[in-house]
């Protein structure tokens, strides 16, 4: 920590002896870390802005860094061009709530967040360069906000907002006028502070107006938004910003074991991301702000947390997309917090990846443009990044790991070939996770550097998708998912049980082979054995896909795969099809790969079907899901069941 010395000694002992917090009843199971009084929060906040973070010291050390890093020369130009974009922009309208709107559609939510990417880009270039025309631009947003922005609404929007414009408040604090302050302190009272004090009465029920008890992102978002309001406003507001430092302080901890042991997160890599980089800036702006934690992450009472940097790196592939299961939408991973926990909890790997991550600058300005969050991980990685001595950053991790908590297993034949083969298989229940999916036993498959058998995905983000019509959506059914289906015809779709549990068998490795074994049977009603084993066998180049079903009665069982990849050349006998990508380097090549039904039932074939919801199903397909296709099985009715498939990756490049 930044003041781990005399002082924040001193702190700690004052903060274990002063009158402790008294948390409420329903809160004491989740507190491992006692909750120092309000007084001792606002004890312990250095009386001198900027403290968020940017601190006058941190400022020196990232211009040493432009001057002696390439990695942050690169990073710096980045924001420069990011600022230059947003400096031609107009200030962010309003978007009004409309009547009766649900919790879930919050309208500030992307100019809220699109608001924080100026806010941080026009600063940091605002205190770094002492540039007048950014400070300028960047004055006239703020004042847009609290002029033309009645109210910051509720949620996730209310405390994103509040986090973005306290760290304008904090980082330029001798350059507003003393008008400003007043007006920028007052709204972060009102719209903030006030709100969140009010609310955590009301914490025992989990709900999208009073979030901060639940176990998931949501809970980082607020607790951490609010916090950080209340530190920069500390001096002004102290009994009331202390209250709210110590009342997030006991709610964070809700969802602080959301990371397991292993620092998994259940809610998937997207949601990973989303909820870590608050949870991240919650613990950067305490320790700049008052040199301690209060023993929340540095006593390891929650142990995940450390570890937690690594969990994002096994769940993506050597082609650097993510294992999108549950409602991550997918794509290539990156995230400016690794930078962070590499730092503070020495994983080189974590650092190494974001260093060698590339940064592309806002190609569009606009509320929901491609610039969204974007902007503000590349000023993040300026914060946050402290270069180590040259050393091996050789993945720690083996090739094959199981992160029980997520219910997430991956395979591979290498950590530094882009062309090797990865597996991801799901297991884990959908219980208690509002971004599950009925997906236990999906499967995806990396190889030759392209994406084979792919998850389609979160759906559409609607109200209905987050209450009790979300297993009605098509994305998140099982009939979805690379998976399998139980009697779907007499099970409308042949979804799994929202309450159902798996087990992960076991995980054999050795250098040429690994395997991963999920008992599936809790999530099929009528089932009384499945068991889904994927290898990685052939030098652990081919995978191997072996399904074993035992049913109490005679029913079918359908066998899915997606894939965006085109399927070309399918057998006579319908045993076997290949899919291919073309080749960048020659059209007429490409890379190709082989399924083959090895199983030993000789009338099971391949059907080729579109991405859409099965004869009889009762779901909900909004979206057109270009460019993919169903591979399926079915297996007729019968008791006993057993689907067996290879896969084979082929490079046909010269």
């Amino acid at each position: 920590m930044a003041r781990s010395g005399v002082v924040a000694v001193l702190l700690w002992v004052a903060a274990a002896h002063a009158a402790p917090f008294e948390v409420p009843l329903h809160l004491r199971p989740h507190v491992r870390v006692p909750v120092p009084a309000p007084r001792i929060f606002a004890e312990a906040v250095r009386p001198v802005h900027p403290r968020l973070i940017l601190t006058t010291q941190r400022q020196t050390e990232i211009n040493h860094l432009r001057a002696n890093s390439p990695h942050a020369q690169a990073w710096y130009r980045t924001v420069a061009a990011n600022a230059a974009l947003y400096e031609r922009t107009a200030p962010i309208a309003y978007v009004p709530e409309k009547p009766g709107e649900r919790a879930q559609v919050i309208p500030m939510l992307h100019p809220g967040r699109a608001l924080i990417d100026r806010i941080f880009t026009l600063g940091l270039v605002a205190v770094l360069d002492r540039d007048e025309p950014m400070m300028s631009r960047l004055r006239r947003e703020v004042m847009h906000v609290l002029d033309a922005w009645p109210d910051w609404q509720y949620g996730l929007a209310r405390y994103e907002i509040a986090a973005g414009v306290a760290m304008a408040y904090d980082w330029l604090y001798d350059r507003w006028t003393a008008e400003e302050r007043a007006r920028i302190s007052a709204a972060l009272r009102r719209f903030a502070l006030e709100p969140f004090a009010a609310e955590f009465a009301g914490f025992s029920k989990p709900t999208e107006r009073n979030a901060g008890i639940v176990r998931n992102n949501v809970n980082f978002v607020c607790n951490a938004g609010a916090s950080v309001a209340a530190l920069a406003v500390i001096d002004e507001y102290p009994e009331l910003a202390g209250d709210v430092l110590a009342k997030a302080f006991a709610l964070i901890q809700v969802a602080l074991p959301g990371f397991g042991e292993d620092g998994a997160w259940e809610e998937g890599v997207g949601y990973w991301k989303f909820g870590v980089r608050h949870l991240v800036q919650y613990l950067a702006c305490m320790d700049s702000a008052g040199g301690t934690d209060f023993g929340l992450v540095t006593t390891r009472r929650f142990p995940g947390v450390a570890r937690t940097g690594l969990f994002p790196l096994a769940m993506t592939s050597p082609i650097g997309r993510t294992f999108n299961f549950a409602d991550d939408a997918g794509g290539n991973f990156s995230s400016a917090t690794l930078l962070w926990l590499g730092a503070t909890f020495d994983l080189p790997l974590a650092v190494a990846h974001e260093e060698n991550a590339p940064v592309e600058p806002v190609r569009d300005a606009a509320v929901s443009g491609a610039g969204s969050e974007i902007a503000r991980d590349v000023v993040q990685r300026l914060l946050y990044y402290r270069p180590s001595p040259p050393r091996s950053v050789t993945p720690p991790q083996p090739l094959d790991l199981i992160y029980r908590d997520a219910g997430a297993v991956t395979l591979r034949s290498s950590w530094t070939d882009p062309q090797a083969t990865f597996v991801g298989i799901k297991a884990g229940s959908a219980a208690g996770n509002r971004h599950a999916h009925l997906d236990a036993g999906t499967v995806i498959i990396d190889a030759l550097g392209e994406r084979w058998l792919t998850e389609i995905g979160r759906g559409p983000y609607v109200t209905r998708y987050f209450n009790q019509d979300r297993y009605l959506y098509f994305q998140a059914r099982t009939e979805g998912h690379n998976t399998l289906l139980v009697a779907p015809e007499k099970n409308r779709g042949g979804n799994q049980k929202v309450s159902g549990k798996t087990i992960i068998i076991g995980l054999p490795s050795s250098a040429d082979e690994a395997a991963g074994r999920i008992d599936l049977t809790g999530v099929y009603p009528a089932a009384s054995r499945v068991v889904r084993t994927v290898r990685l066998f052939a030098e652990r180049r081919r995978v191997g896909l072996n399904d074993e079903i035992e049913l109490s009665e005679p029913e079918s069982v359908r066998w899915h795969a997606y894939t965006a990849a085109p399927i070309v050349l399918p057998s006579a006998d319908g045993r076997s099809l290949t899919l291919k990508h073309r080749g960048n380097k020659d059209p007429r090549a490409g890379k190709r790969a082989v399924l083959t039904i090895v199983s030993p039932d000789p009338s099971q074939r391949f059907i080729i079907e579109p991405a859409a919801p099965l004869p009889g199903s009762e779901a909900i397909n909004p979206d057109v899901l270009v460019g993919l296709s169903r591979l399926a099985i079915v297996s007729g009715a019968a008791r006993s069941h057993r689907i067996v498939v290879e896969f084979t990756p082929v490079s046909d490049e010269p």
